[in-house]
């Protein structure tokens, strides 16, 4: 409703004359966890300590039973203060569908600050995006695979850890993605420094040529080699591995 409004495609509507001052800058809609509290305190009598504590019991999960009394408390504040019990259940209702993902004020500005920044750098710069993003760490609740798939529908080529290419992270690659070396499980910041900086001195040109430069355990070349990380060197084969 808040976009529809703001575009005047939906006529503004407020439940009752004490919600228009609360209300008017977010177009009739509910945004702000602030909001609940005014209209609390406003239409409910409620004082400011009890409007957040309304507010901190709904965001939380609740039973039917739960619910059924907070609803009670709220409307019974209305009906004191002149509401009708049919408008106090409407916005009982809307408050309650709400609170659950609702921000402060000073939090929604900040993250929507980021979220604008966010959709323009997918929008405008998308492989410095994914990568930045999937270097950044953690991400919310998605893992990297999750990013790595959305790149993936947006025609962005993922490729596999590589000796030869790979950074630490990821990396962008002509028009692709390349996966970091420490993505590969077992292949920890020391071994990765060891690849680095043998690297500076030239590409690896077969395994011979890297196991003469860089000096790992035969357990991490092997977990490099079912990583697909030396794919393209001219000897690898099971011997090799087995015995590097």
């Amino acid at each position: 409703p808040y976009v529809r409004r703001k575009n005047s495609q939906e006529k503004i509507t407020y439940l009752h004359p004490t919600l228009r001052p609360i209300l008017k800058e977010t177009y009739g809609v509910i945004i702000f966890q602030e909001q609940i509290l005014k209209i609390a305190h406003k239409l409910a009598g409620f004082s400011y300590g009890e409007a957040d504590t309304l507010r901190r019991a709904m965001t939380k999960d609740k039973s039917h039973q739960e619910m059924a009394k907070l609803k009670k408390w709220f409307i019974k504040g209305c009906l004191n203060k002149g509401t009708t019990k049919e408008v106090a259940e409407e916005v009982f209702s809307r408050i309650s569908a709400f609170a659950s993902f609702g921000f402060c004020k000073a939090h929604a500005a900040s993250f929507a600050y980021i979220t604008y920044q966010s959709a323009y750098l997918k929008a405008h710069h998308p492989l410095e995006f994914y990568v930045g993003l999937l270097n950044a760490g953690q991400v919310g609740s998605y893992p990297k695979s999750v990013i790595l798939n959305d790149a993936r529908r947006r025609g962005f080529q993922v490729l596999s850890p590589h000796v030869n290419f790979s950074q630490e992270g990821f990396s962008i690659e002509g028009k692709a993605i390349r996966i970091g070396l420490s993505s590969i499980k077992g292949i920890g910041p020391r071994f990765i420094e060891r690849i680095l900086s043998a690297r500076e001195s030239g590409l690896f040109l077969s395994m011979e040529d890297f196991t003469s430069r860089v000096s790992l355990p035969s357990s991490a070349i092997k977990t490099l080699r079912w990583a697909h990380a030396f794919k393209g060197l001219t000897d690898i084969t099971e011997r090799k591995v087995a015995y590097a």
